[in-house]
Order: C-alpha cells, then sequence, then structure tokens
C-alpha cells in the first residue's frame, strides 16, 4: 500500500510475519500476530511524522505490557527506524539508527571519555525515546580485548549507564 502526504510517498509491507528484531525482556515485547496487520487510517499520518520516508513500512501487532500495540519499522539508507504505538496512537517508544557525525556533540564528548574503550565505528548508534525519556546508545569495544558493552548517554552528555 502507498500513502502520500505532502507530496511524500511512503509504501507500507503488510502481512510481513518476521519477527521482532531486538526484543528484550523487561521491555514489554512479546507475542508478534501472524496475521496480516492494516494500519489504522487515523494512525498512518502519526506514522508518517515519525518515520522518514523512502524506506519500506513494515506494521506488526505486538504486545507491550500485555497491551495491543503496532510496531512500525522502515529502513532509509541502511538505517533502521522503529516506532511502537498504543491502538490510541500514544507513542511507546521510538528507535532511530544514525551515522556516527550525527551523534550530538556532549553525547560524543561523553562516549570518548569513558575510560578503556573506545566508540565501535562498525555499529551506528542508536537514538532511543521510551518512557518519556529521550538518550543515545553507543557500542564501545574494550582497549583490552574484553567484551563489548553498550552505553546509554543522556543529550546532556550524562552517562545513564552500560548495559
Amino acid at each position: 500500500m502507498t500513502l502520500e502526504r505532502g507530496g511524500r510517498s511512503f509504501r507500507l509491507a503488510l502481512g510481513e510475519n518476521k519477527p521482532e528484531r531486538g526484543a528484550r525482556g523487561g521491555q514489554g515485547s512479546g507475542t508478534t500476530s501472524t496475521a496480516p496487520v492494516v494500519l489504522p487510517a487515523n494512525l498512518q499520518g502519526l506514522v508518517s511524522r515519525l518515520l522518514p520516508p523512502g524506506g519500506a513500512i513494515r506494521v506488526r501487532m505486538v504486545t507491550d505490557n500485555g497491551q495491543p500495540a503496532y510496531h512500525v519499522d522502515t529502513k532509509v539508507n541502511g538505517l533502521d527506524h522503529e516506532v511502537r504505538l498504543a491502538t490510541d496512537g500514544t507513542v511507546l517508544r521510538r528507535e532511530s539508527e544514525m551515522r556516527h557525525e550525527d551523534v550530538p556533540q556532549h553525547v560524543a564528548a561523553a562516549a570518548n571519555n569513558i575510560p578503556g574503550y573506545r566508540v565501535n565505528p562498525d555499529n551506528p548508534p542508536t537514538h532511543f525515546e521510551r518512557n518519556g525519556q529521550r538518550y543515545f546508545q553507543l557500542e564501545m569495544i574494550p582497549a583490552d580485548g574484553g567484551k563489548k558493552i553498550d552505553v546509554n548517554i543522556a543529550p546532556d552528555g550524562t552517562v545513564l549507564g552500560r548495559e
């Protein structure tokens, strides 16, 4: 299906039944429906504002904290973008991969100041919006060859935690 708004076209790829990527325990993600999913008309404009144009859009039904939700994703210029919406249109979360050069200066500086680690140039940073909180996640490579870590950093450069 193709949607048009404000001179921009969006292609919706309906009925794809691939399992959800990046599902993590504790995030409320769970069941993915196997039935073809059509995004309701009242949410199509919202999705066109939240996701960048130019990629095929996949829509799936998922469970988020026990409630049905729409998981909508696309890939544009090799970068993944996802949004999860409650059935009433409430944005539950957004995730967008980005280029390293587009990471805000405070975030990049904080990542570059983590002792014993450097930013992995082969893994794109991700901008998250969850539960009203915005942060960036960067994969870090240890200088000693140990285990890689993900670091969450607020837009002001505050390191929020490591995973």
